[in-house]
């Protein structure tokens, strides 16, 4: 059962290169910069 107040989403990396990416969300009034390691 998901929890209160979350959202989850699915994006297609396999086209970017592996590496450290950083992913900027923004909802209502919150903001969070996530920390993203692709890896074959």
């Amino acid at each position: 059962m998901p929890k209160a107040n979350t959202h989850q989403e699915e994006f297609n990396v396999s086209e970017l290169t592996n590496g450290i990416y950083f992913l900027k969300v923004n909802a209502a009034e919150k903001q969070a910069t996530l920390k993203v390691v692709k890896v074959q």
